[in-house]
């Protein structure tokens, strides 16, 4: 990102969903035998000068989805940028999400900055609450606890494996 990005209000256009999510991807059946099947998806952004390939494999017994991305920077300077994914999947109270994160940066906590506010760290899993008390950020609460959470692994420790068990 341009030192300039603050002066030009780059961030508006650039914002953190950037486009990739709305357009056509191309594809490529990888593999499809009895036992697996692997589809190649892949497309470049229109704003910002990326290429984002895709793999999506399921494997016969197994109740995974193994998803993989590579990000190309395809443009002349360098380009920061944070890479989220938002994948669908049913999330019920209990749900336990596993993952091989350390470090959290809590963008936001409601209600009240519950966890502290814009900025805090803390180690996964567990959060701290106003009142010291531990919170374990891996179960899935139950909306009746009306909360609303959005954070930032900030460092991994192991390779991005993201892990759904129910209890």
């Amino acid at each position: 990102m341009s030192p300039y990005a603050d002066w030009f209000d780059w961030d508006l256009l650039l914002n953190y969903r950037m486009n990739a999510w709305s357009l056509p991807w191309s594809y490529r059946i990888e593999k499809d035998s009895g036992d697996e099947v692997m589809v190649h998806l892949w497309r470049t952004t229109v704003i910002a000068p990326l290429r984002i390939d895709k793999w999506i494999t399921l494997r016969k017994g197994e109740s995974i989805v193994y998803v993989s991305h590579k990000i190309t920077n395809v443009g002349y300077e360098y380009f920061d940028f944070i890479w989220g994914i938002h994948p669908g999947f049913r999330v019920e109270p209990g749900y336990r999400i596993d993952l091989p994160a350390e470090d959290v940066l809590i963008e936001e906590s409601l209600p009240d900055e519950r966890l502290g506010a814009k900025g805090t760290m803390y180690k996964w899993p567990y959060a701290k609450d106003k009142s010291g008390s531990s919170v374990d950020m891996r179960i899935v609460p139950p909306p009746t606890v009306r909360t609303c959470d959005f954070h930032y692994v900030i460092k991994l420790n192991g390779s991005v494996d993201i892990m759904l068990n129910y209890f």
